[in-house]
């Protein structure tokens, strides 16, 4: 088997479990931009199609502003259909020329990975969609019938049993995004010691301190800060620590200073240890959670580290999770204060199932089902 990455501009080869060979896309790119400059002179295909899609954005929004007096749709949005279109090509040309049977991918939504799975299924490759954070919406197409959508994966990985679960329940009919459990490998690495302990002057920050409650903050790439995260920490005891971690991969300097500067009136706020030890270490220093709406909700169950959701879109993601009692839903200060005062735990009865699985072994059993199932069709 092997693993193979795409990178544009100068992106760096993020961490991974196994060495991938990264394909730059910046070549491919170029050539595009050319392909596309001399195909302008001698070709209205393209244009044409663009211009179909810029009529029915146009009919929508009419549609749209008589009713609601707002025009939701903008030409911008035609970009991404265009990347899905060039991209497609690209990929096309790929899987002409290899012997692919088996595409691993996350976030099939994006463009990228949209024209990936097109090309993919035209190629009778299948592909399997890696869960990436909590099953929100776009996993549900809402589909009342047995249609087969070229841009969605055959295969979604689950991390969990309710997860799996909650896509059988929403998808029953869908051909596509067929789940199964395969687990978490990542937090399996982290159990079997393969991830770098926590620093020791790290390990010693928490050995020194004497707070009574550790809280951990985790912050998102759109939703930082807030008013009511902050109103929960100057309302707190002095003796409870906060550690406000950024997210790794999005969060930019100017925000990451802003969020700083918010905070430096507060004595008893980690920012720095929290954003570099790693977040499985965290879990196990911290006596409870809070997060808008981070994936970060459910890896925590499997350290038994309660977690509140303070958001109406939190809310909204984690309905199970909230209503089987997993996870805490809060959107005033007093009441989260009183929940980790209180050290309210998760539901014992109802964890199991929403626990992150790790078998590597159930693992390659449902992949082995899988290639088993599709070279008997």
């Amino acid at each position: 088997m092997g693993y193979l990455g795409f990178l544009s501009k100068n992106e760096a080869p993020p961490d991974t479990l196994h060495d991938v060979n990264y394909m730059s896309l910046m070549d491919y790119e170029n050539y595009l931009n050319l392909k596309l400059f001399m195909d302008g002179f001698n070709s209205q295909k393209k244009s044409e199609e663009v211009e179909k899609l810029k009529r029915v954005f146009d009919e929508a929004n009419e549609l749209v502003f008589n009713k609601f007096q707002i025009r939701p749709f903008y030409y911008g949005l035609i970009k991404h259909f265009v990347d899905v279109y060039n991209y497609k090509e690209f990929f096309d040309i790929v899987f002409s020329k290899s012997k692919v049977k088996f595409i691993f991918i996350q976030d099939y939504h994006i463009h990228l990975q949209i024209a990936m799975c097109i090309s993919a299924k035209k190629h009778n490759i299948r592909v399997i969609e890696i869960q990436h954070g909590i099953l929100d919406s776009k996993y549900y197409p809402f589909i009342n019938g047995k249609e087969d959508y070229a841009l969605l994966p055959d295969y979604l990985w689950c991390w969990s049993i309710k997860d799996r679960d909650i896509i059988r329940k929403a998808n029953y009919e869908l051909n596509s995004l067929k789940p199964f459990v395969g687990g978490n490998m990542w937090l399996k690495k982290f159990l079997n010691d393969e991830v770098s302990k926590m620093d020791r002057d790290h390990e010693l920050f928490f050995v020194k301190n004497d707070y009574e409650r550790v809280v951990l903050i985790t912050l998102q790439p759109v939703y930082l800060l807030s008013e009511l995260m902050i109103e929960v920490i100057s309302k707190s005891p002095a003796n409870w620590l906060y550690l406000v971690r950024f997210h790794p991969l999005n969060t930019t300097e100017a925000e990451k200073q802003q969020i700083i500067n918010e905070l430096s009136r507060f004595t008893n706020v980690e920012i720095d240890i929290a954003s570099k030890a790693n977040l499985y270490q965290l879990y196990k220093k911290s006596d409870f959670q809070i997060t808008h709406s981070s994936a970060s909700a459910i890896e925590a169950l499997v350290f038994n580290l309660p977690t509140i959701v303070c958001s109406d879109i939190g809310y909204d993601l984690y309905q199970s999770q909230i209503k089987d009692g997993v996870v805490f839903y809060y959107d005033k200060s007093d009441d989260i204060i009183s929940a980790i005062n209180a050290k309210a735990e998760p539901n014992q009865v109802n964890l199991n199932s929403y626990l992150l699985q790790s078998n590597e072994e159930e693992a390659r059993k449902a992949i082995r089902e899988i290639i088993n199932s599709e070279s008997t069709q």
